[in-house]
């Protein structure tokens, strides 16, 4: 993940940068193992499409995340 910060003033900056697909795909893969092994007996599963959307919230966070530390906040 390559981030960029421009700040453009002491409050606020945008974040800017590169997502790979992998990550998300890794993450997506992550996320459907560990639901795999956690279901219980009568639960329903959860979707590809419910944990294709968890991965990408979970890669944005981190980018979000990478982006403040790289700020240094």
């Amino acid at each position: 993940m390559k981030v960029t910060i421009e700040k453009l003033d002491d409050v606020n900056m945008i974040i800017s940068g590169v997502i790979e697909d992998k990550m998300t795909e890794d993450k997506f893969a992550e996320l459907k193992q560990k639901a795999q092994d956690e279901k219980k007996e009568g639960e329903e599963e959860i979707s590809d499409e419910m944990l294709q959307q968890q991965a990408e919230s979970a890669v944005l966070t981190g980018f979000i995340g990478a982006g403040l530390k790289e700020a240094g906040m």
